[in-house]
């Protein structure tokens, strides 16, 4: 087993970090694909140094997950508490988060309500 944080030399830490999510949302089922591109970082004490090694890729459905809350502590903006907010909660902020940045990018008009 391969522990995501571990000393690797005196002072020298690894910790795998996904340094890229993407999400293949399936607009058809509201399903998507997860896949985080898990990355050993080397961190000297606190300072960030470099990456250390090869990727751990996980891929998940959001199907798998959607219910889980893997949150811990508080927003540090809005002080709401992480373990509330399921995995499908965050992938609804992320949807709303494009949504309202495309509109102000592209100043698009509201969509039209069927």
């Amino acid at each position: 087993m391969k522990k995501r944080i571990e000393e690797v030399a005196p002072g020298i830490t690894s910790e795998v970090i996904a340094l890229q999510t993407t999400m293949l949302y399936d607009p058809n089922t509201g399903d998507a694909q997860i896949i985080f591109a898990g990355t050993p970082c080397l961190f000297n004490g606190s300072t960030y140094v470099g990456p250390g090694g090869g990727a751990y890729p996980i891929s998940l459905t959001l199907s798998a997950i959607a219910q889980e809350c893997f949150g811990e502590g508080l927003d540090p903006i809005t002080g709401a508490d992480l373990s509330k907010v399921s995995v499908l909660g965050a992938v609804s902020l992320i949807k709303a988060a494009f949504a309202k940045s495309y509109d102000a990018a592209y100043d698009a008009p509201p969509p039209i309500e069927a």
